[in-house]
């Protein structure tokens, strides 16, 4: 009965080492993965990021009104890209996770989209006749664009004016 007696606390106490180990794991597995999730979250957002502005016009100086340009990184193109909507007269401000906040420094390849249409004018087929393919279908995807801008960490180098060409068509 003595070396039963004897045994107990041994295994008692590795029971409660045991016991204790994956409650600390369990607080570690959690606590870990919520601290970087904080860390990405809210150490990153906007670090890094500078105004960037433009301006879209056609080759003839009139400006694109209410289309949408996109920056999208040359060397990751997964990567954080940047957009604006582009304004009655051509310009536009980049942003990146808020509003008009820029983009981060590096090369992009630009795209640009068709200015979104009035629904309270699709009735009227002038209105219809002008604003379709009004950006030409080369400029709409970053591998055909040919436009390609380095943002920088200085803001006076972040000013884009592009040019665009309209399409001849033959008829």
């Amino acid at each position: 009965g003595k070396g039963q007696a004897g045994k107990e606390p041994f295994v008692m106490t590795n029971m409660r080492r045991l016991c204790a180990e994956p409650r600390l794991l369990v607080l570690v597995g959690y606590w870990v993965p919520a601290g970087l999730v904080l860390l990405v979250v809210c150490g990153c957002g906007g670090a890094g990021v500078n105004p960037v502005t433009g301006r879209v016009k056609f080759e003839d100086g009139t400006p694109l009104a209410n289309g949408f340009v996109q920056f999208r990184p040359v060397h990751n193109p997964s990567g954080v890209s940047a957009h604006a909507i582009i304004t009655e007269d051509g310009s536009f401000q980049l942003r990146t996770y808020g509003e008009n906040d820029g983009a981060l420094v590096g090369k992009y390849d630009v795209s640009i989209g068709e200015p979104s249409l009035d629904p309270d004018k699709m009735d009227d087929p002038v209105y219809r006749r002008q604003r379709r393919n009004l950006v030409p279908s080369k400029y709409q995807s970053h591998e055909t664009s040919g436009l390609q801008f380095e943002v920088t960490s200085d803001p006076d180098q972040n000013h884009f004016d592009i040019k665009l060409q309209r399409s001849g068509r033959r008829r």
